[in-house]
């Protein structure tokens, strides 16, 4: 029992930050009771042939809808045959976990990715992330009919991203209290780190900088 909880010390304090900001690590070790955990009401496993032909999909981001169902969204391979191709994706599903619909970005020869999604209305979904132009990344919205999913229309050219430059969108929040949406990501990122693009940064990123934009709902 001994040797097994020297192992775990090790282990914890191999993990721990060093260099000149450990003493910055605030945080304390914590334990988990996995018995106490919630159990899940069902599990969800949806195969990439009901966007085909995009394949390996990634969900990044997930939220309940107005109708008690659920939308996630995230970038997937743009075929089997084209790895260095990305597309943006969103798939919605009933209450029960049934497959609903899904929408493809369907940029063909370019890399899309969607980070983030909200609910505009009952009716409307707004995806955000970035579409590849000419070699660059553009902040880009989609704004998605909630029922069919279809696309009502994509914006990705009015931020000043180019190239050399490129943005993204990673969250989006929409506030009742002033009928407006906060828009949160990156831009005049250089080419050298656009290979960053290839997940969700979470901040966390080498170059460019943080980018806050706030928009009135009537405006989209």
């Amino acid at each position: 029992l001994m040797q097994v909880l020297l192992l775990i010390l090790c282990m914890v304090v191999a993990l721990l930050p060093h260099g000149a900001h450990a003493d910055n690590y605030t945080d304390p070790v914590k334990s988990i009771n996995l018995d106490q955990a919630p159990p899940p009401a069902y599990y969800v496993g949806v195969q990439s042939t009901k966007l085909a032909p995009a394949a390996d999909l990634h969900a990044v981001h997930g939220l309940q809808a107005a109708d008690g169902g659920f939308l996630v969204v995230g970038k997937a391979l743009e075929s089997e045959s084209t790895p260095d191709l990305k597309e943006a994706f969103a798939m919605k599903f009933a209450t029960d976990g049934s497959y609903v619909w899904g929408w493809r970005s369907t940029h063909t020869g370019n890399s899309d990715a969607a980070n983030a999604a909200l609910q505009l209305t009952d009716s409307v979904f707004l995806v955000v992330g970035y579409m590849m132009k000419s070699g660059y990344a553009e902040r880009t919205m989609w704004k998605l009919d909630a029922v069919s999913g279809q696309s009502i229309w994509v914006s990705s050219n009015i931020y000043g991203d180019s190239a050399g430059s490129s943005g993204a969108w990673e969250m989006a929040v929409k506030s009742d209290a002033d009928a407006s949406v906060l828009l949160a990501g990156l831009h005049k990122i250089p080419d050298a780190a656009l290979a960053e693009f290839n997940f969700k940064s979470y901040g966390n990123v080498e170059a460019g900088e943080a980018v806050v934009a706030k928009t009135d709902i009537s405006d989209l």
